[in-house]
């Protein structure tokens, strides 16, 4: 029984993230339609529900929840939700609303379900989502087998030859892998399987041709590595190595002749552009915004490429004002106190490389991986137990090497303490008698 809930868990993680690589062609940007991907999309998303909802009421799981993360995103996705009122594609919005909060609903009965099985599993949570990542990156393979009769489709995006799963865009592909590589890397699976499945996760993200990802992705797989080393002087040693190394590649493949800066650097690949027309369209819609995953309505007619910010800081607050901002920078603070707190390496990876491939692509309190697994590992932190470290076996302390005892002729005796030399112990032995005998006392001794 332990082993089949174990795998159902599995799958059903796997199903919501497998739905965002959609196997049919992807409607238009302005699209508010409901065609076949985005059904399908769904469809998934309501089976995973369904399948862990039942296993919660069946076997009787309580689903009370301690932590504030799964409250911080319901209410993000009630305002969301509210911004249809006032959004120009309310049933696009109204969609994506609906499933960021249905994608926080598996996330929290996911936790309520992995608490409730009969025994721990060995290796936490960490180890179900690789497991997860690492299906649904097979599956993905399969579809690009069926679909374009080679499991590695390369397709001409922004000028680029770039990989990805099925008809996703290929950087939705990188942050996904990236996401898998890092949460692979951080469980305590044999190290042989976790860095091959960070290694796969990797090489797919360099296909992708995902150029920020690939960058972010090699720190926070550096830092994750100096987290694992338990002696401080060797931690912060690797930590000056890694600077030096980053300042020596900062000189020769940056500023020298070896540069390989590709030539819309200057302009992040007109993202600085874009982040400057999205904050004039933000300021005319400063308290409420614009509504919920709309913004393409109005970045389209600047730049036709643009479906959204490309930020997600200023994608919250185009989207849903000041309002979804306050509610991200509260969800952020908590996130980083829930780090402090647990201090779960996969959490404080993720969380870092998230707020970091941010600024390039909205992946902040957006229906998406990255953010699922966010959730995921918020809620386990703070709704699971922590995990109990081995005791460690000390070597039996030696007993105190003696205590000397002073006994007068009127049976009183005098204790000392041990923990000091032997000529200290003699000498404070000899000072009491002196002081408790007097010169006749001692000659008659």
């Amino acid at each position: 029984m332990h082993r089949v809930s174990y795998v159902t868990l599995c799958l059903s993680i796997a199903l919501p993230i497998y739905s965002f690589f959609p196997v049919t062609p992807k409607p238009e940007v302005l699209s508010d339609a409901f065609n076949v991907s985005r059904l399908t999309e769904f469809a998934l998303l309501f089976v995973s529900a369904y399948v862990l909802t039942n296993i919660a009421i069946v076997r009787g799981y309580p689903f009370g929840m301690r932590g504030y993360a799964l409250a911080v995103c319901v209410l993000y996705a009630s305002w969301a939700l509210c911004s249809t009122l006032w959004s120009v594609n309310p049933v696009y919005t109204f969609g994506k609303s609906f499933e960021f909060l249905l994608l926080t609903y598996i996330a929290a009965v996911l936790i309520v379900d992995f608490r409730g099985l009969p025994r721990v599993p060995r290796y936490g949570i960490e180890a179900l989502l690789t497991w997860a990542t690492l299906i649904v990156i097979l599956l993905s393979f399969a579809s690009n087998t069926v679909l374009w009769d080679s499991p590695f489709h390369f397709h001409q995006n922004e000028g680029r030859t770039r990989f990805s799963f099925g008809y996703s865009h290929p950087l939705e592909t990188a942050d996904f892998c990236a996401v898998a590589a890092i949460v692979a890397f951080t469980s305590n699976l044999p190290w042989l399987f976790r860095l091959g499945v960070a290694a796969l996760g990797s090489w797919i993200v360099y296909l992708a041709d995902a150029r920020s990802t690939l960058i972010f992705l090699m720190a926070i797989l550096g830092v994750a590595a100096i987290m694992r080393i338990r002696t401080v002087g060797l931690r912060l040693a690797a930590l000056a190595g890694a600077g030096f190394a980053c300042y020596v590649a900062s000189i020769l493949f940056v500023e020298g002749q070896f540069s390989f800066l590709p030539p819309d650097f200057a302009t992040l690949n007109g993202r600085t552009v874009l982040w400057q027309e999205s904050l004039e369209v933000a300021y005319d819609h400063l308290l409420l915004g614009v509504g919920f995953f709309a913004t393409g309505e109005y970045l389209v007619s600047f730049f036709g490429w643009a479906g959204n910010a490309h930020n997600a800081y200023v994608e919250v607050l185009l989207a849903t004002g000041l309002i979804g901002l306050f509610l991200l920078l509260v969800f952020l603070a908590y996130g980083a106190w829930l780090c402090l707190k647990s201090r779960n390496h996969a959490l404080i990876c993720i969380l870092l490389f998230i707020c970091l491939e941010s600024i390039f692509n909205p992946l902040l309190l957006s229906p998406r991986t990255p953010m699922f697994v966010l959730i995921l590992l918020m809620l386990a932190a703070s709704e699971l137990p922590r995990s109990v470290a081995r005791p460690v076996a000390h070597a039996p302390q030696p007993e105190p090497a003696f205590r000397l005892r002073l006994i007068d002729n009127r049976g009183s005796q005098a204790l000392f303490p041990s923990g000091r030399s032997l000529e200290a112990e003699r000498f404070q032995a000899r000072t009491i008698e002196r002081s408790a005998y007097g010169p006749a006392d001692r000659r008659r001794a």
